[in-house]
C-alpha cells in the first residue's frame, strides 16, 4: 500500500472484470472503448491518484478489515492523512492463479462512488453526446434542451472549465442538479476551483438529499463540523461504521470526540479506551483518551495519557500547549497536572 509504486497495484487489477463493470449499462463511444485496453493502466493510475485530496504530507494506507467468502473477499483500507483526517476504500477481491489476489473494483468513501462507476462516467464524457448523457442520468428523464445543456455541463467538467461549468449549472432543473452524477461533479469542480462558497453549496446538496448514504459520510464532515452540527456528524460516522462492517480505531477515536461534544461522556470513554487498546500506536486515539478521561474527571489516568503523548509521539505538553483546548485547559488547573508539570 505504501511503496509509492502503483505498478504492482495496477497489475493486481482484473482488467477484464473491471472493464465489464465500467461498460455495463453505459453508452460509451466505440472508439473510446477500443482505446481503453491500451490505456487502462495509465487511466487507472491517473484516476486513482486524483481521487485523493491534495494534502501537504504523506497519505498512508492500512488494512483495517478483511472478510472472506469462498474465493471472494473484501478488504477495508483506511488512508491516513495529515491533521487526523482519513478516508476508506473497500476493495472487492477474488482469488487468482498462482496464489495471487486480484482486485475487481473498490468503493471510494472519499469521492463517494465505486471506482468503476467513476471510471465509466469519465469515459462517457469523452464524447458526452446526448444519448450517452440520457443514459448516465437515469432514471431522470431529460427533454431535448436539458440533454444538450447537461452534455455541455459534463464536457465543461471533463475539460476542467470551472467558470463555464458554474455558468451552466444554475440553469438546470433541480432534479438534474441533485442527481448523484451531477452533485458529485459539482463538489469536485468546486473543490478544484477552490471556491469555498460553491463547495459549501455542493456539500449542502449532499446533506439535504443524501444524508443517509454512507458513501458521503466522511465528505459530509466538512459540512457538519463547521456548522457545529456534531450530532449529525456522529450519526454519519456511525452509519459509515455500519456500512464498513466494523468501527476501526480511527473511527472510534473520532466518535469519542463527537460523543463528548454532544454530551455523552460514557460513550466517549468507551470509544476512546477501545481505540487505544486496539491500536496503541494511533496518536489520534490517545488524544481521544486524554479528552474523555479529563471530561470524566479521571485526572490520574489523564496524566498517564499525557505521558504517552509526550514519550511516544514527541509532544511537549507541560507548558501552555493545552490551553488552546477548553476542556484540557481545565486539566491544567488540577493538582495532578501541576504536580506532573513541575520541573524535576
Amino acid at each position: 500500500l505504501n511503496d509509492n509504486n502503483l505498478d504492482s497495484f495496477v497489475a493486481a487489477i482484473d482488467q477484464k472484470a473491471m472493464l465489464a463493470r465500467v461498460f455495463e449499462q453505459r453508452l460509451i463511444d466505440t472508439r473510446v472503448k477500443d482505446g481503453v485496453d491500451n490505456s487502462f493502466g495509465s487511466d487507472v493510475r491517473k484516476l486513482f491518484v486524483e481521487s485523493f485530496p491534495k494534502v501537504n504530507g504523506e497519505i498512508l494506507g492500512k488494512i483495517v478489515g478483511f472478510r472472506r467468502n469462498g474465493a471472494n473477499a473484501t478488504a477495508v483500507v483506511r488512508w491516513d492523512m495529515p491533521n487526523f483526517k482519513f478516508i476508506y476504500h473497500e476493495f472487492d477481491l477474488v482469488a487468482g492463479s498462482k496464489d495471487r489476489v486480484n482486485i475487481v473494483d473498490w468503493v471510494d468513501f472519499g469521492s463517494g462512488q465505486r471506482f468503476s462507476h467513476g471510471f465509466g462516467d469519465t469515459l462517457v464524457t469523452v464524447v458526452a453526446d446526448e444519448a450517452a448523457t440520457r443514459t448516465l442520468l437515469r432514471p431522470v428523464s431529460l427533454t431535448g434542451p436539458e440533454a444538450f445543456q447537461t452534455s455541455e455541463l459534463l464536457k465543461a467538467a471533463r475539460d476542467g472549465k470551472h467558470t463555464r461549468y458554474f455558468d451552466i449549472l444554475p440553469g438546470l432543473d433541480v432534479r438534474i442538479r441533485n442527481h448523484p452524477v451531477v452533485a458529485i461533479r459539482s463538489l469536485q469542480m468546486a473543490s478544484a476551483s477552490r471556491d469555498r462558497g460553491r463547495y459549501k453549496d455542493a456539500l449542502a446538496t449532499l446533506a439535504e438529499y443524501f444524508p443517509d448514504n454512507p458513501l458521503y459520510a466522511t465528505t459530509l464532515l466538512d459540512y457538519y463540523l463547521p456548522q457545529r452540527d456534531y450530532a449529525a456528524a456522529r450519526t454519519a460516522l456511525l452509519m459509515l461504521g455500519e456500512r464498513l462492517g466494523s468501527q476501526d480505531p480511527a473511527l472510534k477515536s473520532h466518535l469519542a470526540t463527537l460523543s463528548l461534544l454532544v454530551g455523552n461522556e460514557q460513550d466517549a470513554s468507551d470509544y476512546a479506551e477501545a481505540a487505544a487498546a486496539e491500536d496503541p500506536g494511533l496518536e489520534l486515539a490517545w488524544w481521544a483518551v486524554l479528552r474523555s478521561r479529563t471530561a470524566n474527571q479521571r485526572y490520574d489516568e489523564a496524566i498517564a495519557a499525557l505521558d504517552v503523548l509526550e514519550d511516544k509521539f514527541g509532544h511537549k505538553l507541560r507548558t501552555t500547549a493545552l490551553k488552546r483546548d477548553r476542556l484540557l485547559a481545565q486539566l491544567m488547573e488540577t493538582e495532578q497536572f501541576k504536580s506532573w508539570a513541575k520541573p524535576e
